[in-house]
């Protein structure tokens, strides 16, 4: 079977709120070959399954921090995710 998903070969940022689904999307960008990089919200994100992958911890309220970080990793296409 042939994958309907366009070729991604930059690193894929993750914005991470609380919940399981975060990691299992990551684990799921990972398998496929692609680099998560998750950026994780304070107060929402477990701290320790954070850790598994490359990350960067910002608040709601840091748009203009983010928005440096996701361009500083190379992350062209970001999901949000939050419960």
């Amino acid at each position: 079977m042939i994958s309907a998903a366009p070729d991604i070969s930059s690193p894929v940022g993750v914005i991470a709120g609380g919940g399981a689904m975060p990691f299992a999307v990551a684990d799921q960008i990972a398998a496929r070959g692609i680099k998560p990089v998750l950026f994780a919200l304070r107060g929402a994100c477990d701290p320790v399954e954070v850790e598994r992958f490359r990350h960067h911890w910002i608040a709601v309220g840091q748009l203009g921090r983010a928005t440096k970080l996701f361009r500083e990793e190379g992350c062209r296409d970001l999901i949000f995710i939050a419960r």
